[in-house]
Formats: C-alpha cells, structure tokens, sequence
C-alpha cells in the first residue's frame, strides 16, 4: 500500500467502506503480498476488453452481429482459469446481459451519430497513470473520438450525477496531460439503465476541476492517516465497515473482527433449556 495513490471510483468506495479491506486489497510494491487470482476480477476484465475489441473493430468498420458478440465473449470466459468451477447457468446470463447492453449502445441514436462505423476513435488504457498534484492519477475516459473532442465515459447503476461530474473533470485532467487540449471539453457519459442507456452531458469548467483536485486532496491525506494507523497497530486497527452488505464478497471475513463479532449465536433446539 503506498501513502499517496491515484484516484478511481473503485478506491475511493473500497476507502470509506473498510479501511481494512482497503489495505488487504492494494497491499502495494514491495510487501511480499502474492497477488490474488480473483475470478471476478478476471472476468470484468474479460467483459472490458470485450467491449474494446467491438468498438475498435466498429471504427475500422467492421460490425459484429449479436450472435458473434455473444459467441466470442462465452469463449473467452470459458478459457478463464477456475470459469469450470463457476455457474455455467449464471455465466450464459451474464453474456446475455452484457451483450444487450453493447447493442443497446450501438444502437442509440446519439452515439451512432457522433461515433459512426469507420470513425477514427481512441481507447484509453485504465491502466495508465498521469502526474496530478504530486501524485498519480488514474481516471481515463472509455472512448475518445479522435478527429473531434468527442470523449465518452460508459457507467451503469445509479449513480449521482456530482459523481459522473466529479469523474468527468478527472478524466478532462488525464486528457490534457497526455493529448494537450486545454480548453474546457464536452464529456458524454452513457448511463446504462434497466431502461436502456441515457445520455448525459458534462462540461467541464473551472469549478468541476476545483472540486476533483479536493477530492483527489482529500483521498490522499485520509490514505496518509490509514497508513500509518496500519504501519502501528496493524490491520486490527483498522475502521471497519458499517453495514453488513459492504461485507457481500470480501475474501477477508474469515479473521475479520466484525465477521467475528456477528457471528450468529447457537441455533435453539426444541425441548433444550437455555440457561
């Protein structure tokens, strides 16, 4: 874990939920923690890279069908390692789903307009970090139009939209330092709903960029804190998470002391007396 890390939607949940967690997940370079093959992990990662080879085959103009999407992302996450140990039922599910949502996005008259088949397009790599208030910054937007200032995030749930604002600023920051625009772009945010994918628009201004380097700000100095709870009383001394669903799929309950503490207590036996 290092005291100073970039920003993504993902830490900055982790972070206020279970600082514990937080420390158990990012352990950082340097601290001998072997990392995790965590099939969920792997398989987001299969559905992202999925989802860029459609829209990359799309900009030199080739178009899949439904039934290939389909076919191609059921074998890549066939061949993914532990997938046979997994619900075949629910991974057909999970296809279905996702390959709805990409022809949905396709299909949406906005982004069939501004992002045609054939069109030149960027897609960023999330991986890659810039320098931000000394610090790295990790917040790439999903897709750049090349020949226009056409940037898009693709999100799904419902999320606030300050957030979406707030992401929206941090990938504007991301943008001028690795493609040097420095005028106040336009961010499209394609919204997935269970109603289908709503656009919203975001344009970043001086206060959007005001209040994303507070947040960035305000992360780090609340890493700096944890960091050296953990370097003094350990994991032990770590917060917590307050609600019982922040816990749902943590690979850390066993040891945790707040799964300890909700342990259930013995089951009642009819015709037992308890004391």
């Amino acid at each position: 874990m290092e005291p100073s890390p970039g920003w993504s939607r993902s830490r900055r949940w982790l972070l206020e939920a279970c600082g514990r967690r937080f420390v158990l997940d990012h352990p950082g370079e340097g601290t001998g923690a072997p990392p995790t093959a965590d099939l969920h992990l792997q398989r987001w990662r299969v559905l992202r890279l999925w989802r860029n080879d459609l829209l990359a085959d799309r900009a030199e103009g080739h178009v899949w069908s439904p039934r290939l999407m389909r076919h191609v992302l059921e074998l890549r996450l066939a061949q993914l390692p532990k997938a046979q140990e997994s619900d075949g039922p629910a991974r057909r599910r999970l296809v279905r789903l996702h390959v709805k949502r990409m022809c949905g996005l396709l299909e949406h008259p906005w982004f069939s307009f501004a992002v045609p088949v054939g069109a030149s397009v960027v897609l960023p790599d999330a991986r890659h970090d810039v320098p931000f208030e000394n610090g790295r910054l990790w917040a790439v937007p999903d897709l750049l139009r090349d020949s226009t200032q056409t940037a898009v995030l693709f999100r799904s749930g419902r999320t606030p939209k300050a957030v979406l604002d707030l992401e929206a600023a941090l990938c504007a920051t991301w943008m001028e330092v690795t493609r040097g625009r420095v005028s106040a772009p336009t961010f499209s945010v394609m919204r997935f709903t269970p109603h289908g994918w709503i656009r919203h628009v975001v344009v970043v201004d001086d206060h959007l960029r005001k209040a994303a380097a507070e947040l960035v700000r305000m992360d780090r100095a609340q890493m700096r804190l944890l960091y050296k709870r953990w370097m003094v009383g350990g994991h032990r001394s770590l917060p917590l998470a307050e609600h019982a669903w922040a816990c749902e799929g943590c690979a850390h309950r066993i040891g945790c002391p707040r799964h300890i503490e909700t342990q259930p207590s013995a089951p009642f036996i009819l015709g037992e007396r308890r004391q």
